[in-house]
């Protein structure tokens, strides 16, 4: 059983369940999000919806889920994969239970104060109360838990700093296609794709192309704050063009014709930006201190900004300028390679199943 996410995790999710599933596994994906058609990539499963709606006030949504998931009835089942809280309360109530961690929850640990600081004064010692609770409750989850696993290494610090536990890190993958190569060009504008809201800062990247005029700016993607982002980009030029959300096609086309690909979101738990801008032959600006560690080995391949000002980013791509991108291009290919989600998937295995051994869910081969 898996409970499911959104975004990049979306295909982290799907990639488990495919592994359990070709080793013989009815799985089943829990997500809290209501959606009466499932993705077609998850057709293949049975999807149960706890029927949340995304835009719902995030600390009245977490008790809800919380409280669903204690009441809810359940099957029998032989393993959960909890993916973040509220759903790892499910380790109470199914054994053996693993947590692949994208990111411990924010609100209740590194970025605690900063969303308790947006609410009006005198709410903050309620939500302060309100945060302690719901933390002792994880800490107490946590300890049903009999498997850790992390998407990055910046994930397995923040894993080691909120449980005290030691996790083992299998970075998320990505499909590099056979033809890629042929299809990469290098055309003026810069491409974003990301969710539109305060915490992956496109609007620091709106601001930075003030320094960049002979650029365009394409964002891709939607979100809560893409009006403020389009009247903040009027302020700026006529260079900056808002796509809303586009197809998997669509965003490869992009990716692969781009100058480059930026995300300086210091918030980004996976980078799968940076992976899927490598398999598509780009190389990738990004924040330092993220997910994106685990992709930029390689500084031929991502840059990652320390100070991720206005000023740096357009620092960042004129340095582009004078780099053998075509030459990059191959690099950040093979680099995309080494995580290919076959890999993945193997690796996801190699640590699941000695642990189901271990619990005695499956027999060890003699």
């Amino acid at each position: 059983m898996i409970r499911s996410a959104k975004g990049g995790e979306k295909e982290v999710i799907l990639q488990q369940a495919r592994a359990l599933k070709a080793e013989g596994a009815d799985v089943h994906v829990l997500t809290n999000f209501y959606d009466p058609k499932p993705a077609k990539e998850f057709e293949e499963f049975k999807v149960i919806s706890l029927g949340l709606r995304p835009d719902m006030f995030l600390g009245f949504r977490d008790t809800i889920t919380l409280l669903k998931y204690w009441t809810m009835k359940l099957k029998t089942y032989d393993l959960l994969i909890a993916h973040d809280f509220p759903a790892s309360i499910l380790a109470r109530r199914i054994q053996p239970a693993i947590y692949y961690s994208h990111v411990p929850n924010r609100t209740l640990y590194s970025e605690r104060w900063v969303y308790i600081r947006k609410l009006p004064f005198l709410l903050r010692p309620i939500a302060w109360a309100y945060t302690s609770v719901l933390r002792a409750i994880d800490q107490s989850t946590m300890k049903k838990v009999g498997l850790m696993l992390a998407n990055s290494e910046d994930a397995q610090e923040k894993i080691k700093a909120s449980y005290g536990r030691k996790a083992v890190v299998i970075p998320p993958g990505v499909t590099v296609d056979d033809d890629v190569l042929s299809q990469v060009r290098f055309k003026k504008y810069i491409l974003t794709a990301s969710r539109l809201n305060k915490e992956k800062q496109v609007d620091l990247v709106i601001k930075a192309m003030k320094h960049l005029p002979d650029y365009e700016l394409i964002v891709a993607g939607d979100g809560e704050c893409k009006e403020e982002f389009e009247r903040l980009a009027k302020t700026i030029g006529k260079n900056i063009t808002f796509l809303g959300r586009v197809s998997h096609d669509e965003l490869k086309k992009l990716y692969r014709e781009c100058f480059c690909v930026i995300n300086v979101s210091k918030q980004e738990a996976l980078g799968m930006v940076a992976l899927e801008a490598q398999a598509n032959g780009k190389m990738m600006i990004g924040a330092y201190g993220t997910g994106m560690l685990d992709y930029a080995k390689d500084s031929r391949t991502v840059i990652l900004l320390e100070d991720n000002s206005p000023e740096n980013v357009a620092k960042a791509i004129r340095g582009l300028e004078k780099v053998d991108l075509k030459a990059r291009a191959k690099l950040c290919i093979a680099n995309a390679k080494k995580f290919d989600w076959m890999i993945f998937r193997r690796r996801f295995m190699e640590e699941v199943v000695p642990y189901l051994q271990k619990t005695g869910r499956v027999r060890r081969e003699r």
